[in-house]
């Protein structure tokens, strides 16, 4: 059996690529030791979108040429995006990358098959090693703020910050037995899930104060999927007992770790917050 990690690469089917991908992604993929293939390389019966799903499923990673702006392309890098997949992009022309991918690296090549050998290797050793790292801790965990405000009355401003945790499970099986979900924060915060406080006790973890325990609503997550958590965090930002100034703005910055257990291990995620939390007293209903 070949143990080499697939790479299956999308591009348009024209013949003025075949030296972009033998010259250029073909023997980048050699140099690091992973079998990079097309699908015109490969003998199949029946539905062609069907075996382009199959082989994007069955590929470690995915290498797309977004030249020329090809539709098909563009539909199977979406579908690969949906799968979770490791994605390398590349282009012979920064125009042609879409809006909704500019916050994505490409490799731009410039007509150069050398610069686009030479980026690719160098990609492709952090990709094989990304793609054994998902194999050995197959969650992805993410987290993103939603919304921020401040809540006021007459003696304290109340910090209020809405977090999704996205939970993404990238490997091809389900995660079984999720029981908990450990947040560490510093001092004087509150989580709340599902309109209900959450335990805390102190940290076992420095430079962390408090240890805030979540038990989800789910104990399986599905494979190739993701699943979010909705928490919201809060803390007193001004009291009239200190000897502080109220603001209408304040910064909240800092380290927020979040450690996901099941029976058999735990994932860690470590990110830094950085927001403003405004008082509006106009807020639309």
């Amino acid at each position: 059996m070949d143990k080499k990690l697939y790479a299956f690469v999308l591009m348009p089917f024209d013949k003025k690529f075949d030296d972009i991908y033998k010259l250029g992604i073909q023997e980048a993929a050699k140099e690091v030791d992973i079998r990079a293939e097309r699908l015109d390389e490969q003998i199949f019966d029946g539905n062609m979108l069907e075996k382009i799903y199959k082989e994007i499923d069955l590929a470690d990673l995915i290498i797309a040429d977004m030249t020329e702006r090809n539709p098909n392309v563009f539909y199977e890098v979406g579908y690969s995006d949906a799968r979770n997949k490791l994605i390398l992009l590349l282009t012979n022309n920064s125009s042609d990358i879409p809006f909704d991918l500019l916050h994505r690296p490409h490799i731009i090549y410039n007509n150069s098959i050398s610069t686009l050998k030479n980026e690719l290797i160098e990609r492709l050793e952090w990709a094989k090693n990304e793609v054994l790292k998902r194999k050995i801790e197959p969650i992805d965990t993410k987290i993103k703020i939603r919304s921020q405000w401040i809540d006021r009355n007459e003696y304290s401003d109340t910090a209020i910050v809405n977090f999704r945790i996205e939970l993404h499970n990238l490997s091809d099986k389900p995660i079984t037995n999720l029981h908990s979900l450990f947040v560490y924060t510093g001092n004087d915060w509150t989580i709340f899930f599902d309109d209900k406080k959450c335990k805390s006790t102190d940290s076992d973890i420095q430079p962390y104060n408090y240890r805030h325990i979540l038990k989800p609503d789910f104990s399986v997550l599905p494979a190739k999927d993701w699943l979010p958590i909705d928490i919201t965090m809060k803390k007193i930002v001004y009291s009239n007992w200190k000897k502080e100034a109220k603001k209408d703005s304040y910064d909240i910055a800092g380290m927020l770790r979040v450690d996901v257990h099941t029976d058999k291990n735990f994932f860690k995620t470590e990110v830094k917050i950085s927001t403003t939390v405004n008082w509006e007293d106009d807020l639309p209903f």
